[in-house]
């Protein structure tokens, strides 16, 4: 029996047909949706960070590369003033990061996080998808700075550390003791740097130091081998001595030559000169320390406790090295006196000798001379100098005892023997320095902005004059000088000099082929320079032309109600000032000459006067326009002076009159 299709069976293929395509796209969307989800999460994380990123403490999730770059630097200074607490043995410190030398790598680190999940192939997918469940740690670059590290390992060694003991010879008032060696402990220096670098990358904040347990290097045996040498050297008292024809000095050609002793420490009849060292005094200076060639404890006596013990000694031993000098003999020539090389007590020295003289059976032994430092100069140099005459020599007068004078005999002493060599330059400020009262110097008057003042080293330019005028006299060239700024009478119109710190200065240029010696000296009222050297044979005059262009002093009035109105009352006198040219010819051997010319200005002085209040004239202090009360009679004093400015004009060659000033700086 045939049989015949229903339309049923006919559509059934064509309904089942549907079902599968949709079937078909769910399946592919399964499959393509993540995969065009990764595509798009992974091009909007293009330069950015992925989600989950981490870099230790630090959350960097989803951050562009300028704010990822930012929370790194930020959290850099905040994890460098974390506190790490260390344990040293049974004590705790405190210290930071930063104490530590933290420093976080930010472009390396930052490098980490940008790239991490961004494996190649198929890799990639995977983190992605993990992305989603997972964090990622990249880690941090940091590192300590070594020397940082060091000094602190070094620093908790040497205060928190028992380091082992070797043992030392102990000084009592009695004896000396011996303690004995023990045990320490050492920072283990390799662990705890690998400890400290793995500080950074952890979020761990505690710190065990590991410590190493040391035994000593030395031996009990050593230090009862120390002590015995101790107790030898303090036994007894000890004796050192130099025999009195021993104590020679080498001048610096070689040649010995027995000089003075300054004392003795032994009776007058006696050869040697003996100093004893008392058992006290030699517990009090025994010291012991540690040697490493050959290992073991070494004992000695410390020179810094000898030192103030030898006071009395040296100031019968010693003598100091002299240089080679100039001294001056019959009829001003200059020779020349030989320098010695000294003799001096060195507490080292004495120290050795003492230690040796120990083991002596007198327990004496020789007293060590050392030779002092050798002259700087030769007796040769200074023959080479040419210093054969007198060139010449100036004296100022001054009053006797006054502040003044006692600066003038410093800044002398000072200067006094020094040698300008040929070319060179001479500064009185360079030289001295600063007038202070360390120095010597006193207050005394001065001329300041042309008012009298007390200051320190007062009146020495009475000096720089006498300085000045020799060296003016010898031919010497004068590179620096400032005259007063008012007329004394006291020194040669127009050839003086003023001097004060840092600057009016006095500047000598040695230009002759001689050395220049300066020589001081000085009574209670009287300085003088002399100058030894060689000039050539020049010769030098002084000219001084007509006074010109003399000014009058201003006139200063004070208000005085307790006199007349016709009185004049004078409180200074004040002085004149004036113009003149001065000049220093220089003759030479050859019969040529040559003409310096100087132009030298003094200032008025102001006069001072009282008058009554009704004569002070216009724009004065204190002036009134009220008039004058009618005198009752006539004026008791007829002596009373003119409110004019005195008119005195100086002849020539003289000073002009008014108050001369007594002082100057």
């Amino acid at each position: 029996m045939r049989h015949t299709p229903s339309r049923m069976d006919a559509t059934e293929p064509t309904r089942r047909a549907p079902r599968r395509r949709l079937f078909g796209v769910l399946v592919l969307l399964v499959l393509v949706a993540p995969l065009l989800m990764f595509f798009a999460d992974r091009r909007r994380h293009a330069g950015r960070t992925w989600r989950g990123v981490r870099a230790g403490a630090v959350e960097l999730s989803n951050l562009d590369e300028t704010a990822a770059r930012t929370t790194l630097t930020e959290r850099a200074e905040s994890l460098a003033e974390e506190t790490i607490s260390v344990r040293i043995g049974e004590t705790t410190e405190s210290v930071t990061l930063r104490q530590l030398g933290f420093q976080l790598d930010v472009d390396a680190t930052l490098a980490r996080a940008l790239g991490a999940r961004r494996e190649p192939g198929l890799r990639q997918l995977r983190s992605w998808i993990a992305s989603f469940r997972t964090p990622l740690d990249v880690g941090i670059v940091a590192s300590l700075e070594a020397p940082k590290v060091e000094a602190l390992l070094d620093r908790w060694e040497r205060e928190r550390v028992m380091a082992p003991f070797e043992g030392a010879i102990v000084v009592t008032a009695a004896e000396p003791q011996s303690e004995p060696p023990r045990a320490g402990h050492a920072v283990d220096r390799e662990e705890a740097r690998r400890a400290a670098g793995a500080l950074v990358l952890t979020s761990e904040r505690s710190w065990t130091l590991p410590l190493l347990k040391l035994p000593p290097k030395r031996s009990s045996e050593l230090l009862l081998l120390a002590l015995a040498r101790a107790q030898e050297l303090v036994a007894s008292p000890i004796a050192l001595y130099v025999d009195r024809g021993e104590l020679v000095l080498p001048d610096e050609s070689g040649r010995q030559a027995v000089l003075p002793v300054a004392g003795s420490l032994a009776p007058r009849d006696e050869q040697r000169i003996t100093v004893t060292f008392s058992r006290e005094q030699l517990l009090a200076a025994l010291r012991s320390r540690l040697v490493a060639e050959p290992l073991g404890v070494e004992v000695y006596f410390d020179p810094n406790s000898l030192d103030p013990i030898l006071g009395d000694l040296r100031r019968v031993v010693e003598l100091p090295s002299a240089e080679p000098h100039f001294d001056i003999g019959p009829g001003e020539r200059p020779h020349i006196v030989a320098g010695r090389i000294g003799r001096e007590i060195k507490a080292d020295s004495v120290a050795k000798a003492l230690e040796l003289a120990s083991s002596a059976a007198d327990r004496t032994g020789k007293l060590p001379i050392d030779a002092a430092a050798a002259p700087t100069s030769t007796v040769a140099e200074l023959e080479a100098l040419g210093i054969t005459r007198l060139v010449a020599n100036f004296t100022t007068a001054h009053p006797c005892c006054m502040p003044r004078v006692d600066n003038i005999h410093r800044i002398a002493d000072l200067v006094d023997g020094v040698v300008v060599k040929p070319g060179e330059l001479f500064s009185v400020n360079h030289h001295v320095g600063e007038r202070t009262v360390e120095k010597g110097f006193k207050p005394a008057p001065t001329i300041v902005y042309g008012e009298m003042e007390d200051t320190i080293g007062g009146g020495i330019s009475q000096f720089a004059t006498t300085l000045f005028n020799a060296a003016f006299y010898g031919g010497y060239d004068i590179v620096e000088r400032k005259p007063h700024s008012f007329y004394i009478p006291r020194y040669p119109m127009g050839h003086e000099a003023t001097l004060s710190f840092p600057k009016p200065d006095l500047v000598i240029r040695n230009d002759t082929k001689a050395g220049l010696l300066i020589r001081c000296a000085y009574s209670r009222s009287a300085i003088t320079v002399k100058l030894y050297g060689d000039n050539g044979g020049l010769h030098v005059r002084r000219k001084v032309s007509q006074v010109r262009d003399v000014v009058q002093p201003p006139v200063e009035y004070t208000a005085d109600a307790s006199l007349e109105p016709d009185a004049v009352k004078t409180k200074e006198r004040g002085q004149v000032g004036w113009t003149v040219t001065v000049s220093r010819v220089i003759d030479f051997p050859d019969g040529t000459s040559r003409t310096e010319e100087r132009k030298v200005t003094y200032q008025p002085r102001v006069r001072r006067v009282n008058v009554h209040p009704c004569k002070l004239p216009v724009g004065q202090k204190g002036h009134s326009d009220e008039p004058c009360p009618e005198p009752e009679g006539a004026p008791e004093d007829e002596s009373h002076e003119s409110t004019e400015a005195p008119a005195d004009v100086p002849r020539e060659g003289a000073a002009p009159k008014g108050t001369p000033i007594d002082d100057e700086g």
